[in-house]
């Protein structure tokens, strides 16, 4: 499979698992000492990220990906989506936002997991 396709598809099934608060497929999208950056500058790790989503901390009800780039050098790939996120955040109200993620994504045998994922508004 085209690595373009890979990273796409990568990017895609942790949005399907946030969508679907499916711990295990989020999890399976990263490295085990990934980071996950949010728009205020909180770090979280993957598990901790997964139990935001579980306990309802985190709420992901829609996504629609307008755009996505990707850079690759060797074993490692700059990916940068831009997904328009309905969401209801930290006990906030339901709302879209506009996010940009920006991943690095690493090779590992024949997949790729996300190491560092940073989301800001565009």
């Amino acid at each position: 499979m085209d690595e373009e396709v890979q990273l796409k598809a990568l990017y895609e099934k942790l949005y399907t698992g946030m969508l679907e608060k499916d711990g295990e497929a989020i999890l399976s999208c990263m490295t085990e000492d990934a980071a996950m950056i949010h728009m205020t500058g909180m770090v979280q790790t993957p598990e901790s990220f997964v139990s935001s989503v579980l306990d309802g901390t985190l709420n992901y009800y829609k996504v629609i990906t307008d755009r996505f780039d990707v850079e690759l050098s060797g074993d490692r790939a700059k990916i940068i989506g831009y997904s328009r996120v309905t969401a209801a955040v930290y006990g906030g109200g339901r709302h879209e936002w506009r996010l940009r993620m920006d991943m690095v994504a690493v090779r590992i045998g024949e997949s790729w997991k996300i190491k560092e994922a940073s989301t800001s508004t565009y």
